[in-house]
C-alpha cells in the first residue's frame, strides 16, 4: 500500500516557480555581497528585487511566482536580518506597483526594453505619493515624494539592467519569430 503525503494547494510549489524563487534570492544576495562605493545600500543602485518580475512579465511566465518573488525582502530579513522591517514593508509596496505597473505597459505593446525602467519609475513615484499622504497624517514613515528623485538617480544602474533585460528579450523574441 502506498502512502502519499497531501501537501495544501497554496504550498505546492512547481519546479519552475522553485527556480525562479531561488533566482530571485541569489540575485539579490550575490549583488548584495558586492562592496559599495558609498554610504548607501548597495540594493539600491542594482535594485535586484526587480529583475525575477520583470523577466516572468515578459516572458508570459505564471503571475504566481511573481507574487512568490516579493517574499525575497522577507526571506533575507528572515535569514541575514536585512534591510530593515520598515524597508521590507517598502520595498513589497514598490514591488507590487511595479508588477502592476509592468502587466499594464506591456498589454499596452510596448517596447520591451521600456516596461522595467518605466514601471520601476511609476512605481518609485507612486510610493512617494502614498508615503507623502501618510506623512501628512503624523506618521512617521521612510520614504515620500521628496525621496522619489535622489531614488531613481541613485538606481540608475538598475534601471539601466532592466532596459538591457528588456532589450534582450525582446531581440530573443524577434529572432524566434524569424526562424
Amino acid at each position: 500500500m502506498k502512502t502519499s503525503i497531501r501537501i495544501p494547494i497554496p504550498l505546492q510549489l512547481s519546479l519552475e516557480s522553485t527556480l525562479w524563487m531561488a533566482f530571485s534570492w541569489m540575485s539579490s544576495f550575490f549583488i548584495h555581497a558586492l562592496p559599495s562605493w558609498d554610504d548607501s545600500p548597495i540594493g539600491g543602485h542594482f535594485i535586484p528585487l526587480f529583475y525575477t518580475p520583470l523577466l516572468i512579465v515578459l516572458l508570459r511566465r505564471n503571475n504566481k511566482v511573481v507574487i512568490l518573488s516579493m517574499l525575497i525582502p522577507w526571506i533575507n530579513y528572515i535569514l541575514l536580518g536585512l534591510p530593515h522591517i520598515e524597508k521590507v514593508v517598502l520595498l513589497e509596496l514598490e514591488l507590487a506597483c511595479f508588477f502592476f505597473f509592468a502587466e499594464i505597459l506591456k498589454a499596452k505593446s510596448l517596447s520591451f526594453k521600456f516596461v522595467g525602467p518605466i514601471a520601476y519609475t511609476a512605481s518609485l513615484i507612486t510610493v512617494g505619493i502614498l508615503g507623502s499622504m501618510i506623512s501628512y497624517a503624523d506618521i512617521n514613515i521612510l520614504f515620500s515624494i521628496h525621496h522619489v528623485f535622489p531614488a531613481i538617480m541613485n538606481a540608475g544602474i538598475g534601471i539601466g539592467i532592466l532596459f538591457f533585460i528588456g532589450f534582450f528579450i525582446e531581440s530573443s523574441s524577434k529572432e524566434s519569430s524569424k526562424n
